[in-house]
């Protein structure tokens, strides 16, 4: 069974397990706004017990790489790279141009995980450099 991740859109978690010949089993979509890192994990371990399953139960993880927003494609990319490596089992990138809607991302994914045999780090890809500001002058906080 392969667990599928997709974060990319700022405000949407989807998790899917898919069979090895790309057919959905069970898929969960979440409108998740701002909130992507409190209920990936979560989301998750309830689509693995409704189907009946365990983490240990995958041999595959497909996430969706991006590009697309710096935190969400970074929430993504970061669990399915810690399960991967916790679980020993092989993981790969889907980008958002490879898709267009979950079926041929069931299928992508079981495509690419055929060929993947040992976890791999998976990097992600922004659409945009991260917003990150410049320190505020020490003058500025009242401090001297």
């Amino acid at each position: 069974m392969i667990l599928v991740i997709n974060t990319h859109a700022g405000d949407r978690v989807m998790v899917a397990l898919v069979s090895p010949q790309g057919e959905i089993i069970r898929k969960k979509d979440r409108a998740t706004p701002q909130r992507q890192a409190t209920t990936l994990l979560p989301s998750i371990d309830t689509l693995l017990k409704q189907n009946k399953q365990t983490l240990n139960d995958v041999r595959g993880i497909a996430v969706v790489q991006g590009p697309g927003g710096f935190t969400a494609v970074r929430i993504g990319v970061a669990t399915a790279n810690a399960l991967s490596y916790a679980l020993q089992i092989p993981a790969v990138g889907i980008s958002t141009k490879e898709y267009t809607e979950s079926s041929e991302l069931a299928a992508i994914a079981a495509r690419k995980l055929a060929r993947r045999k040992q976890p791999q780090v998976i990097t992600p890809l922004y659409d945009r450099p991260p917003n990150i500001t410049k320190p505020k002058r020490r003058a500025a906080l009242g401090r001297t």
